[in-house]
């Protein structure tokens, strides 16, 4: 818009005019954003122009730098919101004074944060919805060409990075140079980029490696260079990645799996430095890999995966010199799930972080399995969501997994958390998909409490028990053999797969192995069991604490389905919930 001063006959009127630049945004609750205000001199004689606002959202801050000035200048517009800023859409209209008026808007959404993602008996105002995009194909790593090879598109271990306003990089594990494309190996790394915001990608260089494999028989990284993650600092890309020498050759040294760095001044070309985490005892006696790399407050921080040949777990190595990082002294900082029906029990690993201003958490995506040894023959991989103050200590979300292969191995894994433009993105190992934080209550969710006002699913439905504090608990004492909790005779879940948490605790752990209860779901519509499973004292890793035990379905609607917990009588236990889950 332009403003004209009114002057007298004969002399040029003073005028200007504003723009915005961008003219809308997406802000995550409790971050900033800013647009570049132009005060363009269209006539006349300069004069000083002030500028103003109005159209704030609530509990956010809108602050121009500078205030004044005298055309043509540019300001500086920033939107500082909080964890009160409400989600939502808003037109802040900026207005220019001096010997007129004019105005420009700028629109900005504010996006959830990951603090109201998480809740304790129930979804909160925000949830992982499914998104699509767009992914490239490769007839290189597809020689059937009809692009249902397992590695046709660049999907396997992928690693975004934002590199300006519209651009992301993403790296992922590629294939391109193994000579069996149906059953590759020697994995290396390439490069998809998007200027579109992410909305598809295009292959770098027809998919060949940006970053290859070491020498076959004396490279540390010989036999496989997979797993990237890279962080951007002082315009200087820092990609870290695990490598291994396996081969077994004659004569060759051998390695189990390290984490190594590159480096690059464009994300295309990269300088390989070699190894800056070393394997070690304990933990990761067996191997380290699927690092994640950040920048916190002036340091590196670099998540990976221990492997001890059993199980794997989550720690990291941290400091101001990238090429001299050390060990966390109290790894592994996140620990598999609790019991071996967890739905992680086994695996933890490719943890990423983000920082979450709005709650003052740090956030994790990882990995998790009931695959012993790690591998993908079985065990449900599927990924879940953490959270830390200090990035020591961490706290599973209680309704993991958020996404979950059935009945199967490897897939629906791999995730990488991503924030970007505004918005809270999860990437995993799917074609085409990506999972992205949005308002409202979690539609793949349901949550039955065990107490609930008198409406809880076993105070309405049971035969033994009875509240104790925060849950409905049976004793030795006072109840014998029955279902502590039955129904709630649900017909509503829409048809799919589903992952099923009971969530439990015990008084005592290691007195016995006897069954101590059984879970079962129940189609009503039928008078059969879909899945049972009979909890052993010791599956209890601990005593008065709530663990998770993990089942899945098939739920053929409209039946009508029940969650059941049969008790045996000879140990104190509780139920908080149960929550139900589709995954398919």
């Amino acid at each position: 818009m332009i403003a004209d001063a009114i002057v007298p006959a004969g002399i040029t009127p003073f005028g200007f005019s504003l723009s915005s630049s961008p003219a809308s945004a997406n802000v995550v609750k409790g971050d900033s954003v800013t647009s570049t205000i132009s005060v363009s001199l269209t006539q006349g004689t300069p004069q000083t122009v002030a500028l103003s606002q109005t159209g704030c959202p609530p509990s956010a801050t809108c602050s121009f730098y500078p205030s004044s000035g005298s055309p043509s200048f540019s300001s500086i517009l920033t939107v500082a919101t909080t964890s009160s800023t409400p989600v939502g859409s808003y037109t802040i209209i900026v207005t220019g004074s001096g010997g007129g008026t004019s105005q420009t808007s700028y629109a900005i959404t504010v996006t959830p944060s990951l603090g109201d993602f998480w809740g304790y008996t129930g979804s909160g105002s925000a949830y992982f919805e499914r998104q699509s995009y767009t992914t490239p194909y490769s007839a290189i790593m597809c020689p059937d060409g009809i692009g249902n090879d397992p590695y046709c598109y660049p999907v396997h271990e992928v690693a975004p990075v934002q590199v300006d306003a519209n651009t992301i990089y993403m790296y992922y594990r590629t294939y391109y140079n193994s000579a069996d494309k149906k059953n590759p190996s020697n994995g290396e790394i390439g490069l998809t980029y998007s200027t579109d915001g992410g909305a598809s990608f295009n292959l770098w260089n027809n998919g060949s490696p940006v970053v290859s494999r070491g020498d076959v028989c004396y490279g540390w990284d010989g036999q496989e260079v997979v797993a990237p993650s890279v962080v951007i600092v002082n315009g200087v890309f820092y990609m870290v990645y695990e490598g291994r020498n396996t081969n077994g050759l004659t004569n060759c040294p051998i390695d189990t799996g390290d984490i190594g760095l590159a480096t690059s001044t464009d994300g295309k070309i990269w300088a390989k430095y070699g190894i800056i985490i070393s394997h070690g005892l304990g933990f990761e006696f067996g191997n380290i890999g699927t690092p994640s790399i950040q920048y916190f407050n002036g340091e590196f921080y670099v998540f990976y995966h221990g492997f001890d040949t059993v199980r794997s777990k989550i720690g990291f190595a941290h400091g101001t010199n990238i090429y001299a990082l050390q060990k966390n002294c109290c790894n592994p900082v996140m620990d598999d799930g609790k019991g071996p029906s967890s739905w992680d029990s086994y695996v933890n690993s490719r943890g990423s972080i983000i920082w979450d201003a709005a709650s003052g958490y740090y956030y994790m995506s990882f990995e998790g399995s009931q695959s012993k040894f790690a591998t993908c023959m079985g065990g449900n991989w599927g990924w879940g969501i953490a959270r830390s103050t200090d990035l020591n200590n961490w706290e599973k979300y209680a309704f993991n997994p958020i996404r979950q292969t059935y009945q199967s191995g490897c897939g629906n894994d791999l995730p990488y958390i991503f924030k970007f433009n505004g918005q809270i993105y999860v990437y995993q190992r799917e074609q085409g998909q990506r999972n992205i934080l949005s308002s409202g209550t979690d539609r793949y969710l349901t949550v039955y409490l065990s107490v609930n006002g008198g409406q809880g699913q076993c105070e309405l439905y049971h035969h033994e028990g009875r509240v104790d504090g925060d849950g409905w608990a049976a004793n030795t004492v006072q109840d014998g053999q029955g279902h502590m909790c039955y129904g709630p005779y649900v017909s509503t879940l829409p048809g799919g797969k589903y992952t099923v948490n009971f969530r439990d605790m015990i008084d005592n752990n290691n007195a016995d192995d006897y069954p101590v209860i059984s879970h079962d779901i129940y189609d009503d519509t039928t008078g059969s069991i879909a899945v049972q499973h009979t909890v052993l004292r010791n599956d209890f890793a601990d005593t008065y604490v709530y663990q998770n035990f993990n089942q899945q379905f098939i739920n053929t609607s409209p039946h009508s389905y029940e969650f059941r917990t049969w008790y045996y009588d000879i140990a104190y236990i509780r139920q908080f919930m149960v929550s139900v889950r589709q995954i398919g």
